[in-house]
């Protein structure tokens, strides 16, 4: 991914190409990971969405910037928008998984699996396969696991595989208990006694 990013979106500073720290306000450059958002405050979220934005206006076709709008537009609740941030990622045939996971988190639309409809779970079903196609990661099978729990065995509906199927790869893959409470704290629900 080449970075395109000229200026810090917190402090407006010029940057040499290629940092991912400003050098003035010591704040990330693009953001590539939820977990790097944790301490900011909703108005400084939005001030980097405003940045990234016009951002993307001078570089329609990058990817990093669709990447960091997208994250931006989640932790503000706004997934709509960030699903379609994620989407020009994936259009430019990225090979990040985190793309695709953080897509599916955009297909729930802020409800639980139970609640978000079932094209919109197969939706994020469909996502988190393509994720686990590019690399398998434990995080991705237990995400799958609680959709297919959730949606399909709390509803009585079959689904090949089965969450205990998910659950199974989520283990064998592995995943620290910090990766689960960050999905289900992304999600915004507690996790499932059945997939503890």
């Amino acid at each position: 991914m080449a970075v395109s990013v000229q200026r810090c979106p917190n402090c407006n500073a010029s940057l040499a190409n290629n940092v991912s720290v400003c050098e003035w306000c010591d704040s990330p450059v693009v953001i590539t990971s939820f977990a790097s958002m944790g301490g900011m405050s909703m108005p400084k979220v939005n001030k980097y969405a405003n940045a990234y934005k016009e951002m993307m206006a001078e570089n329609p076709d990058s990817e990093l910037l669709a990447i960091s709008l997208g994250m931006c537009f989640m932790k503000l609740k706004l997934y709509d928008k960030a699903y379609e941030a994620f989407d020009k990622a994936i259009s430019a045939y990225t090979e990040n998984p985190e793309v695709y996971f953080y897509t599916a988190v955009c297909c729930l639309q802020g409800k639980k699996a139970f609640l978000a409809g079932k094209q919109n779970v197969d939706k994020a079903i469909a996502m988190l396969k393509i994720a686990n196609d590019v690399e398998p990661r434990g995080i991705f099978h237990l995400f799958d696991a609680y959709l297919r729990f959730d949606f399909y065995k709390r509803k009585a509906l079959n689904i090949q595989p089965s969450y205990l199927d998910s659950l199974q790869k989520a283990k064998r893959f592995g995943y620290s208990p910090a990766d689960a409470g960050m999905l289900f704290e992304l999600l915004g629900v507690d996790m499932p006694a059945e997939l503890k």
